[in-house]
């Protein structure tokens, strides 16, 4: 379902500039980060290790997706993609455990 969406957001935003069009596209990658991780670990894996890796990395990539889209376009259509793709990297973040404030800094 999430692909479906991420493709007709992108289809939409290729007969139609408007900048929101992006937000559907996003919004389906911040929950396709989420299904990756049983599909990376199986179905019987539910530990938070897996979320967190796959949601620091897969926020990541949003995040340099959307920072080559801002790169290569006047309008705004990256901060759906900036958005989500913090969410995903700082849910992420928050499943880190333990340590001190310098291992949280880094």
């Amino acid at each position: 379902m999430e692909v479906g969406t991420v493709a007709a957001g992108f289809v939409a935003l290729r007969f139609f500039r408007f900048p929101f069009l992006a937000a559907p596209s996003a919004f389906a990658l911040l929950f396709m980060s989420m299904d990756l991780t049983l599909l990376i670990y199986g179905s019987h894996y539910y530990e938070a290790q897996g979320y967190q890796v796959v949601s620091l990395v897969f926020g990541l990539v949003v995040l340099a997706g959307a920072y080559v889209v801002d790169r290569h376009t006047e309008e705004d259509y990256a901060f759906w993609g900036y958005l989500f793709g913090m969410f995903a990297f700082w849910g992420g973040l928050t499943l880190v455990e333990g340590g001190s404030e310098l291992d949280w800094f880094f």
